[in-house]
């Protein structure tokens, strides 16, 4: 038989006493609930963009309530259409984090606000809400915009904020003014610029504002989108050929009468802008190209439009001379249809060559005609050509025959005041000439059949020398030689009948050279001036005068250019 160690029994005695107080012990302990309140915080939203933010909140203390719900409830505009998000029931004491996406994007500058919640079986919490704003849109270009009336303004950026409702301004202008968005998406807005926005350097801010048959929106102030500065623009009516005299109709637009800084260009000139009464015309500018190219420039680009001008250039066929013979220094005609249209005021330019020598003039005559001088040259047949700056040389059909005067007299003879003098010589029918004495001229006229006649009114007694000049009436004539000398008698009393007779007789003296008689000859019987009663180039009649002495007296004649006297060769008998 084993024996029982005494110290085993003494540890068995313990542990069942131990036992026996531990049952008892457990027995009696009490559970004691948590009812601290829960302690939640709604923090600012992060990571905000066009449609999606992200909701923070923290739950700083969760005691032993039942959790049937947590999440957050959003806001819109001046708190209105709230929207509940759940995120179930389970929660962690913690950060919370919820990526919110909206139905649709955030009105820019608005105030949208949201709340933490947790719903337990006993009651509701819910955090101090917190607004955000959101403003998730930029333009790339932030210097001031030029851009021309009537073109579309190209932004580039970040648009995707701005929804349908929401419709561009623009500034300095009551009341303001809406513009048209030609097209938008996410990364660029095209604004359609008016062309009769305003005026042409006028400074302008593009603002968003809020359409008014948008949503409610705290959207209240108007914000910058973009600065422009307006470009005045110029549209030409130019279809067709067109002639370089006419005025070329155009429109303009931001224009006022007189604008600087913008220049019209046609062709290889430039122009001040100068409206006049919406047209411009090509008179002063050098124009050399059929196909001419319009355009202007405003300040900041040059524009070349699309139409080109087309002249309508002249030919041979619209000038015509009138005298296709003619003297050396001779003014000839040059007719012409249409000469305004084809050249404008310009046709002052024009150059008239007889062949290559250029002529003096031309002198504008009419509406169908003008007056050049034909150069200094020798007998022959010559081109002739008119040269222009805007279409260089035009050689007409016709050339021109030059014949120098010459001329002789037909008669050699003595002539007196009086008679006419006979010219013969290559005289042009069509040209005007003159016949000048002692710079007196004493003819103008036309020859005929190669003959020049005229009566010698005036001149001096012995050698005279007379000059043939061409041209005359409307212009100067040129004299082209030194002329003809003709032998000029005084005035020669051959008779007089009767040769006696009382006073206040009629006596005819016959003669030569009496043609200047009136102004420039008394008629003396005895010492006693005559009446004269009537003249022509051959005889004179008198009365005798009341006072004569009776008996033989003398019948003078005193001339006084030049000074001289003439004495019949027989005596008067008065009675």
């Amino acid at each position: 038989m084993k024996k029982i160690n005494v110290y085993s029994l003494f540890q068995i005695f313990l542990f069942t006493v131990m036992g026996f107080v531990w049952t008892g012990c457990s027995t009696k302990e009490e559970i004691i609930p948590d009812t601290k309140p829960l302690q939640i915080e709604a923090l600012p939203a992060g990571n905000v963009t066009a449609s999606i933010v992200t909701l923070n909140a923290e739950v700083q203390y969760l005691n032993d309530e039942v959790v049937l719900d947590h999440g957050f409830m959003i806001m819109g505009v001046n708190n209105s259409n709230p929207e509940k998000v759940s995120l179930g029931k389970t929660v962690k004491a913690g950060p919370i984090n919820l990526e919110y996406k909206s139905k649709s994007v955030f009105e820019p500058d608005a105030y949208y606000s949201y709340y933490y919640y947790i719903q337990t079986e006993k009651q509701l919490y819910q955090s101090k809400s917190i607004s955000f704003m959101v403003k998730d849109f930029w333009v790339d270009q932030q210097s001031v915009l030029p851009i021309t009336l009537g073109d579309t303004l190209h932004l580039t950026g970040k648009f995707e904020q701005l929804n349908n409702y929401t419709i561009v301004k623009v500034s300095n202008m009551y009341p303001q003014r809406e513009l048209s968005i030609v097209k938008r998406d996410k990364e660029f807005m095209d604004i359609l610029i008016p062309k009769d926005l305003g005026n042409h350097g006028q400074t302008m801010t593009i603002l968003l504002s809020k359409s008014n048959n948008g949503q409610n929106s705290n959207f209240g102030r108007e914000q910058s989108l973009a600065n422009i500065k307006l470009l005045g623009k110029v549209e030409f009516n130019a279809n067709g050929p067109h002639y370089f005299g006419d005025d070329i109709p155009i429109k303009s637009y931001g224009l006022s009468w007189s604008v600087s800084n913008f220049n019209l260009i046609v062709g290889n000139s430039i122009l001040s802008y100068f409206n006049d009464n919406d047209k411009i015309n090509l008179s002063g500018l050098n124009i050399t190209q059929q196909s001419i190219r319009l355009g202007y420039y405003n300040g900041v680009d040059t524009i070349i439009v699309k139409q080109k001008l087309e002249l309508i250039r002249p030919n041979q066929d619209i000038f015509e001379t009138t005298n296709i013979v003619a003297h050396p220094r001779q003014m000839n005609t040059m007719r012409f249809t249409n000469l305004l249209r084809y050249f404008g005021s310009d046709y002052y330019n024009m150059k008239i060559f007889v062949g290559d020598s250029l002529s003096s003039g031309p002198v504008y005559y009419g509406p169908d005609s003008m007056h050049f001088q034909i150069p200094q040259l020798t007998d022959g047949s010559y081109k002739v050509t008119i040269n222009t700056p805007q279409y260089g040389n035009i050689v007409l059909k016709k050339p021109i025959e030059i014949k120098k005067l010459k001329y002789e007299i037909q008669n050699k003879v003595p002539y007196y005041i009086g008679d006419e003098v006979t010219l013969k010589g290559n005289f042009l029918d069509n040209c005007n000439y003159i016949i000048k004495i002692n710079d007196y001229e004493i003819f103008s006229g036309a020859a005929k059949n190669s003959m020049l006649k005229f009566k010698l009114w005036n001149a001096n007694f012995g050698k005279e020398r007379f000059q043939v000049g061409i041209g005359g009436g409307d212009y100067y004539p040129v004299y082209p030689d030194e002329g003809e000398t003709i032998d000029v008698p005084g005035i020669r009393i051959d008779s007089f009948s009767p040769t006696s007779g009382y006073a206040g007789d009629i006596v005819t003296i016959t003669g030569k050279g009496f043609a200047n008689m009136y102004s420039m000859v008394n008629v003396f019987v005895g010492d006693v001036p005559a009446k004269v009663i009537s003249y022509n180039n051959n005889s004179v009649k008198i009365y005798v005068p009341i006072t004569i002495r009776k008996g033989p007296v003398p019948i003078r004649m005193m001339y006084y250019i030049p000074n001289g006297e003439v004495v019949a060769s027989q005596k008067f008998e008065a009675k």
